[in-house]
C-alpha cells in the first residue's frame, strides 16, 4: 500500500514539474499574432494579406507573432514549442515558419518547420536576422524590420533571396549614374509640373530640349545607346503628356510602404505542421 502511495506520489510530482515547465502560449488568432503590441491594424492587415497569398499559392503557413515576454524561456526553445502547440504548416509537410519578436528581450527568430529547412537554411535565416531585421529594429523600426524581414522569408521559400554579401558589387560609375539618373528624374518631374501650366506647344518644346540633353548625358556616362534612347523617350513623355508627370512625382512607395488594398480571410488554423528547432536567432 505504502510503495503505491509513493508510486502517486512520484506520478503528481512529475506531472505538476511538466506543467510547471511548461510555458504558456497566446492563442493563434490569425496569421499575425501581436501580443507586443508593435503594429498598427493597418499593419496587421498588410502582412496578413502577403501571408494568406503565399499559402494560397503554396500551402506553406507563415505566422508573425510578437510577444510581450519570453517567461524565461530561450527564444529557440520557446519557438518550436509554440510552432508545435500551434500546428503551424500542414501535417505531413511540416511547412510552416514562425517569425518571433521579442522587444522585452530585444530577441527576434525565425523558427522553420521540418519540410521547409532545406529552403529556408540555418545559414539563410541567420543572413535575413542579420542583414534585413536587426537594422531596423535597432533603429527603433519595428513595423520596417517585421515587414522586410518578412517579405524575405518568402522569398528565400521562393529561392530568390541572396545574402547581401553576395551580391554582385556595383563599381563608382554605375552608383553614380544611379544617383544622377534618379536626381535628373525627380528634378525634371518638379519642372514638368511648373511647365504644364503653360501651353501644349511650350511643353513640346521643353520636352524635347530636355530629353536630347538627358540622352547625350546618360550616352557620356553609360556608352549605352540603348539605355541613352530610352532615357530620352522616357523624359520626353514624362514632360509632355499631361498627368504622367504628377503621376511620377506623387506614386512613388518605398519598400517598407503599408498600403494595401484587401485584408487576408476572416479566420485561420494551424494545419498540424512539426518543428524541430531549425532556424536561426539575433539580438539587438
Amino acid at each position: 500500500m505504502r510503495s503505491l502511495l509513493h508510486g502517486f506520489a512520484l506520478f503528481f510530482l512529475l506531472f505538476a514539474a511538466q506543467a510547471v515547465a511548461a510555458p504558456s502560449f497566446p492563442a493563434l488568432t490569425g496569421r499575425v499574432v501581436d501580443n507586443a503590441g508593435l503594429l498598427s491594424p493597418a499593419e496587421k492587415k498588410v502582412l496578413t494579406t502577403i501571408l494568406a497569398q503565399h499559402e494560397t499559392g503554396t500551402t506553406d503557413q507563415i505566422v508573425v507573432v510578437t510577444l510581450k515576454e519570453l517567461q524565461g524561456y530561450d527564444i529557440a526553445d520557446y519557438g518550436y514549442q509554440l510552432g508545435r502547440h500551434w500546428g503551424i504548416g500542414q501535417k505531413g509537410q511540416d511547412n510552416g515558419v514562425l517569425l518571433i519578436v521579442a522587444p522585452t528581450e530585444r530577441k527576434v527568430r525565425i523558427e522553420v518547420g521540418y519540410g521547409l529547412e532545406g529552403e529556408l537554411t540555418d545559414k539563410l535565416s541567420h543572413d535575413i536576422i542579420q542583414e534585413v531585421i536587426l537594422p531596423r529594429f535597432k533603429e527603433g523600426n519595428y513595423p520596417a524590420g517585421i515587414l522586410n524581414g518578412t517579405k524575405a522569408i518568402l522569398s528565400a521559400l521562393s529561392g530568390n533571396y541572396i545574402p547581401k554579401k553576395h551580391q554582385p558589387k556595383k563599381d563608382g560609375m554605375s552608383s553614380n549614374f544611379a544617383g544622377f539618373f534618379m536626381f535628373s528624374l525627380f528634378f525634371v518631374g518638379m519642372l514638368a509640373q511648373f511647365f504644364d501650366r503653360f501651353s501644349s506647344r511650350l511643353r513640346l518644346i521643353f520636352g524635347s530640349i530636355t530629353a536630347v540633353v538627358a540622352g547625350i548625358i546618360t550616352w557620356v556616362l553609360t556608352n549605352e545607346f540603348i539605355v541613352a534612347l530610352f532615357t530620352a523617350i522616357f523624359v520626353f513623355v514624362m514632360t509632355t503628356v499631361r498627368g504622367l508627370s504628377s503621376g511620377y512625382s506623387s506614386g512613388g512607395s518605398s519598400g517598407s510602404s503599408w498600403s494595401s488594398s484587401s485584408g487576408g480571410g476572416s479566420s485561420f488554423g494551424g494545419g498540424g505542421g512539426s518543428f524541430g528547432g531549425g532556424g536561426a536567432s539575433g539580438s539587438w
